[in-house]
């Protein structure tokens, strides 16, 4: 879990950025999104300035290290554990049911932390730390339960990303290995490559309905999956829910590749 968790902060500190570019264009309220990536980033830095892209880095360290910490730490283990014999754990339904027991996991714990990004993130007025907007969730949002919203969401798309992604890395592991005989960081790269496709495919829309629970409503009341998945469809159609699909996509693939990579060579190393 501790080398989980270690890549899961090191990762997110370079791409960090790209999910500030990502959030802002999932929650911009227009009709049809005509803002192109390089204008909405120039629109960023020339009015918040260039640190604007690390809005919410913080809670974004923690809740990456809870969520991640957990999915990959959780999944060999619970995927030997879970096999009746040590010679099944290779098995698809084996990997299925461990990634999304290590994935439910990760979205219990790190919903609260993931709520608070958002909104860091969303925030285009005055700066505020962690602190402030716990402050209004609790005061405003029904107490330690405010920081739960859009747990229906988050919990869906963490057992899908944890399957997708444990799942299909595991799967092209073995099958490069045995195929190309790969071995070390080329065998890691490609594998994690390839997971980072299907992953944003099976993501996305998640996440998109994930994003807009998460944000603040003017009278303050929870707005359902379903509801927010009609309200996204009736605004934007279903291109809407990939609205910043490749600030995702380009975000995902080398998250995949560096998080993966790195976990595994810090468990090789015996650092922890």
């Amino acid at each position: 879990i501790a080398c989980a968790a270690l890549a899961a902060v090191f990762t997110i500190t370079w791409l960090h950025p790209i999910d500030v570019v990502k959030t802002r264009i999932q929650i911009t309220k227009s009709d049809k999104c005509n803002t192109t990536y390089a204008s909405l980033i120039r629109s960023i830095a020339s009015k918040e300035g260039w640190t604007s892209f690390y809005r919410g880095i913080t809670v974004a360290w923690i809740a990456e290290a809870v969520y991640y910490g957990l999915q990959l730490g959780l999944y060999e283990p619970l995927k030997q554990s879970l096999a009746s014999q040590p010679s099944k754990a290779g098995g698809l339904s084996t990997k299925l049911l461990a990634a999304a027991v290590s994935g439910s996991f990760g979205a219990i714990t790190g919903n609260p932390f993931v709520v608070l990004r958002t909104r860091m993130v969303a925030n285009q007025g005055k700066r505020r730390g962690m602190a402030s907007f716990a402050n209004d969730v609790l005061r405003d949002e029904g107490g330690l339960l405010g920081f739960y919203q859009g747990f229906a969401a988050m919990f869906l798309r963490c057992i899908v990303l944890s399957a997708a992604k444990m799942v299909t890395y595991d799967t092209c592991k073995t099958f490069i290995q045995d195929r190309f005989l790969l071995e070390g960081v080329a065998l890691q790269f490609w594998s994690a490559f390839v997971t980072g496709f299907f992953i944003t495919g099976m993501v996305m829309p998640l996440d998109m309905i994930r994003t807009r629970m998460m944000l603040p409503t003017e009278n303050h009341q929870r707005t359902s999956l379903v509801d927010c998945a009609k309200g996204i469809y009736h605004h934007y159609g279903l291109g809407g829910f990939y609205r910043g699909a490749y600030a995702f996509w380009v975000r995902i693939a080398p998250k995949t590749c560096l998080q993966l990579i790195l976990f595994e060579h810090l468990k090789e190393s015996n650092y922890f």
